[in-house]
C-alpha cells in the first residue's frame, strides 16, 4: 500500500508488486483471487507498458502456468503463447525464463490433446537445456520424465524408452531432484520396459525401488 501511494497503480514497480502479490495469493490457494490480481496486472501492464514488454510477458506466464493448474488449458495455451513470444524475441529463446514459458506451454497443448505440438516443443525444450547444461542437470531430467511419459501415453514406448534410459543414467549426478521425481523415472521406465516385452529382473527390482519411494512422497505433491 505505501508503494502504492507513493509511485501511483501503474508505475511499473507497482505492478510488479501485484503480480508478486497474486503469486502468493496462489500459493494460499485463493486461486479466483490470484487469478483476478493476475489478469488486472496484466490488463494494466499493457495499457502502460505496451504489449510486448517483458514484465507482460512475466505476468501472462504466471497466469498461464496458474490455469494450468485450474485446468483452463484453453486459456494457459493463449497466455503462455504470448509469454513464449514476448521472452523470445526480447530475451531470445537461449534464457531459462524462456524455457519456463515454453514448459508451461508444451504441457498446455498436451492436455489440449495436441500432441504432435507438444512433442515438438518439449523437444526443443530439451535440446536448449542439454546445450547449456548437458545431460546431468535436474531441469534436463524433468523435461525428459515430461516427455517420455507424453510418447508411454501416447502408445510409443520404444521411444518412451529411449528419452527416459538416458534420464536415469544421469540420476545419480543430479542434486537437485525430489525423490518423487527419481521414482517418476524408474516408474515410467518400468512401464516402457513391460509395453516393450523387455521386462526383465532388472525392470523389477525397478519398480520395486519405486513402489516405497511412490508412499512415502504421496504428501510432497
Amino acid at each position: 500500500r505505501a508503494r502504492l501511494k507513493r509511485l501511483g497503480p501503474k508505475h511499473r514497480d507497482t505492478l510488479n508488486s501485484r503480480s508478486l502479490l497474486a503469486r502468493l495469493l496462489r500459493a494460499q490457494h485463493r486461486m479466483d483471487e490470484a487469478e483476478a490480481m493476475y489478469r488486472e496486472t496484466l490488463r494494466v501492464q499493457t495499457e502502460v507498458l505496451g504489449e510486448r514488454d517483458p514484465d507482460c510477458a512475466f505476468t501472462a506466464t504466471n497466469l498461464g502456468v496458474h490455469l494450468l493448474d485450474t485446468k483452463d488449458y484453453t486459456g494457459a495455451l493463449e497466455q503462455l503463447s504470448l509469454g513464449v513470444s514476448i521472452f523470445t524475441e526480447k530475451l531470445g529463446p537461449d534464457n531459462p525464463t524462456t524455457w519456463t514459458a515454453l514448459n508451461g506451454l508444451a504441457a498446455a497443448n498436451y492436455h489440449l490433446g495436441q500432441h504432435e505440438q507438444a512433442e515438438r516443443l518439449y523437444r526443443e525444450l530439451l535440446a536448449l537445456q542439454e546445450k547449456a547444461f548437458g545431460l546431468a542437470h535436474g531441469n534436463v531430467v524433468r523435461t525428459r520424465i515430461s516427455l517420455g511419459s507424453m510418447l508411454l501415453g501416447m502408445g510409443r514406448p520404444g521411444e518412451a524408452e529411449t528419452v527416459l534410459q538416458i534420464a536415469q543414467q544421469n540420476l545419480g549426478q543430479v542434486q537437485d531432484l525430489l525423490p518423487r521425481e527419481v521414482c517418476l523415472v524408474k516408474t515410467f521406465l518400468g512401464l516402457c520396459k513391460v509395453a516393450n516385452r523387455h521386462f526383465d529382473a532388472e525392470e523389477e527390482a525397478l519398480l520395486g525401488d519405486a513402489e516405497p519411494t511412490l508412499r512415502e512422497t504421496e504428501g510432497e505433491q
